[in-house]
């Protein structure tokens, strides 16, 4: 066990308000390293040279992505929901065959951060840091199964990082209201299922005290950003399949999703 003074006396070779920064800096080091060293890359195997894009979903994101980007998304393009390959179509024309690398490693940097705030609001900076290291950079089903592949559960997993800081150990303030509601409508149409659980996430502030009235007009700008997105992609969907609900919705309704 590290004795808490031995801590003490180390913290201040961290300067204060910078260690974040460099978990920053670390964390994109680290997951450009195991990005490029994954063995599902694609082109890392010269025997499966498509690499995870030869996967099933995978291949349907970058489809996905490759139509939003070009404009030429229709119905037989659009299989997943319009969040994750939205955000990989930004970059499809810089790494067009890596459209999701600074999508992901933006998600695993912004993860590292939270999570240090949220250990660091209950023990120490060099406790927090040693927390990071063992159940983030050193977690392998994490970083390597998960943020340094394509998945729509990467930029969902860092939402509830930041929820959980943002509204949970912290009073929230107005921006992150805002923040929630561009988040929420981003979840809805990435993980459906996943959105009523951050949703419950905006309910914690209301217990914490403070200023209903503030709370309550925050939220309800979080609410407007929120329908005012959904209507958009609901015309988007009416457009390509004549209903507001995409393939992807009709699919995971078979599985019994909404059963």
């Amino acid at each position: 066990m590290i004795s808490t003074k031995f801590l003490k006396k180390i913290e201040c070779l961290l300067p204060d308000g910078k260690e974040v920064y460099y978990i920053f800096v670390a964390s994109v080091f680290l997951f450009s390293l195991l990005y490029l060293m994954a063995s599902a890359l694609p082109g890392n195997n010269i025997q499966y040279p498509l690499g995870w894009w030869g996967w099933c979903d995978q291949g349907f994101y970058l489809n996905e992505t490759k139509a939003i980007a070009t404009f030429t998304l229709d119905e037989t393009s659009y299989i997943y929901p319009i969040g994750y390959p939205f955000l990989g179509s930004l970059f499809y024309k810089l790494l067009p065959n890596h459209p999701f690398f600074f999508v992901n490693l933006l998600c695993f940097a912004a993860m590292a951060v939270f999570f240090y705030k949220i250990c660091n609001h209950f023990v120490s900076k060099w406790e927090s840091i040693l927390l990071l290291v063992a159940f983030i950079y050193c977690n392998d089903h994490l970083t390597r199964s998960t943020f340094a592949i394509p998945w729509t559960n990467v930029p969902i997993i860092t939402i509830f990082y930041y929820f959980t800081y943002g509204f949970i150990i912290k009073h929230p303030r107005f921006y992150d209201w805002l923040l929630a509601g561009i988040l929420l409508t981003f979840a809805f149409h990435t993980r459906m299922l996943d959105f009523l659980i951050l949703g419950l996430f905006l309910v914690f502030p209301f217990f914490q005290g403070g200023n209903w009235k503030e709370k309550g007009r925050a939220l309800c700008f979080s609410g407007l950003i929120f329908f005012a997105t959904f209507a958009s992609v609901t015309y988007l969907n009416k457009q390509i399949f004549g209903t507001w609900q995409p393939s992807y919705t009709g699919r995971i309704e078979v599985m019994g999703f909404f059963s």
